[in-house]
């Protein structure tokens, strides 16, 4: 595929029409402008007991009161149900783990189909720790593990967003600080293609009031 085919350009902006874009170049452009994206790296058991771990890069905050998050569920190459949302249905259950930058190749194998009856935790040789208020484990060196109940699924085109509430939150010791906040820069964060950043620059902006 060269330029051409995917930009029209009018000598000022580049211009992409989604419904002009070869088939899967869609997520490509939307995943090259929302960047840096954050990764919920869910853990999830399944109904015979199965661990299950995998990333998503498709994911943020849902709501303030009560406490949720949601991410986006994508279909398998040939169309069907990811381990991940199985999980979810038949238990109601999730866990959200922040990873810290150290866990880049761990994050990255666990992106990787495996069968249902595969545990990713054994198989990419991440360590889990249990979690205090919802079934499925924790990983055990995460940033922070929001522990989540399944609230609602949405459908959204080829997608299904899960928003699940939090109900309890174990991080890192040291990681919130007073009134709980965070001068950590060591966040890993998703970039276009199989790229990730993982070390961020905080900056506090100056007042022009």
């Amino acid at each position: 595929m060269d330029e051409n085919t995917i930009t029209d350009v009018d000598q000022v902006r580049d211009v992409l029409r989604p419904d002009e874009l070869p088939e899967g170049f869609v997520y490509r452009m939307l995943a090259g402008c929302v960047l840096p994206r954050p990764i919920a790296w869910v853990s999830t058991k399944s109904a015979a007991g199965v661990m299950n771990l995998a990333p998503f890069s498709f994911f943020t905050v849902a709501s303030r009161s009560p406490g949720a998050v949601v991410f986006s569920v994508g279909p398998t190459p040939d169309g069907g149900i990811k381990d991940t949302l199985a999980n979810v249905r038949a238990t109601g259950e999730f866990v959200v783990n922040i990873a810290p930058s150290s866990s880049m190749t761990s994050v990255n194998a666990t992106g990787f189909a495996y069968p249902p009856d595969v545990d990713e935790f054994q198989a990419c040789n991440i360590a889990d720790r249990p979690s205090l208020a919802v079934s499925p484990p924790s990983v055990a060196d995460a940033l922070v593990s929001l522990e989540c109940r399944l609230m609602q699924e949405v459908a959204v085109g080829s997608d299904c967003l899960v928003i699940g509430e939090v109900v309890l939150a174990t991080a890192a010791p040291g990681h919130y600080r007073e009134r709980l906040h965070v001068e950590t820069s060591q966040v890993l964060g998703r970039m276009s293609g199989p790229r990730y950043v993982t070390d961020m620059r905080i900056e506090s902006p100056t007042s022009t009031k």
